[in-house]
């Protein structure tokens, strides 16, 4: 390469990664110190005015990002599953965080703001135990809609949880659909006062 570029007139070198990420190669292969780096290289030999040498990504660049989600988007609609479906983590149970727009209404500090993830066949719930037993019911959706007759309220189970000290209690759990991941979506609940509130929660994406 450092004979071509010579051949071709050259005296100003620019050195950058073909790389979406420019990571150890970019910094250490081509931009380090060593004697067998590019930019090493190109400097023993002698020949040219400078080297410059740009860390950064093709990642970085806008339009290689567009060909990124175009590429994506054209794998997808092939496959004939939606984007949500493609999106989903393999079928399994995992620990996932669970957030919501209200201190009142939170996973139980016992369990860190998580709650269990199952994955099944395309479809996906919940399970997080709450700070205590006053919320009695959940509703997938917005307060006016639970109020409604005939709406399908998710109901409790009794969790019992442990906290730091050693010392248990028992509180209310609850088994909610979750129609995406990573955005929030509508959750309303109501109290022992009886009373239905909007909620917004965040289901996060599994590690794996």
């Amino acid at each position: 390469m450092i004979e071509a570029v010579k051949e071709a007139g050259y005296s100003k070198v620019v050195l950058r990664p073909l790389m979406v990420v420019a990571g150890d190669h970019a910094n250490n292969d081509m931009a380090g110190d060593d004697e067998d780096s590019w930019k090493s290289m190109f400097e023993a030999d002698g020949s040219f005015e400078s080297i410059d040498c740009q860390i950064a990504g093709l990642g970085r660049i806008d339009a290689v990002k567009e060909l990124y989600k175009a590429h994506t988007a054209a794998c997808i609609a092939e496959s004939g599953m939606t984007v949500a479906e493609a999106a989903l983590p393999a079928d399994g149970v995992y620990e996932v965080k669970f957030t919501t727009d209200s201190s009142m209404f939170k996973v139980n500090e016992a369990n860190n703001d998580m709650g269990v993830l199952t994955v099944d066949d395309g479809k996906m719930f919940i399970h997080v135990s709450l700070a205590s037993k006053n919320i009695v019911n959940l509703y997938p959706g917005l307060a006016e809609d639970a109020a409604k007759d005939g709406a399908e309220l998710l109901q409790p189970t009794t969790d019992t949880v442990t906290y730091a000290d050693g010392m248990s209690e028992e509180v209310n759990g609850f088994d909610v659909p979750v129609p995406y991941l990573d955005e929030e979506f509508d959750l309303a609940l109501i109290g022992t006062k009886g009373v239905w509130y909007d909620h917004k929660v965040v289901v996060a994406s599994p590690a794996v």
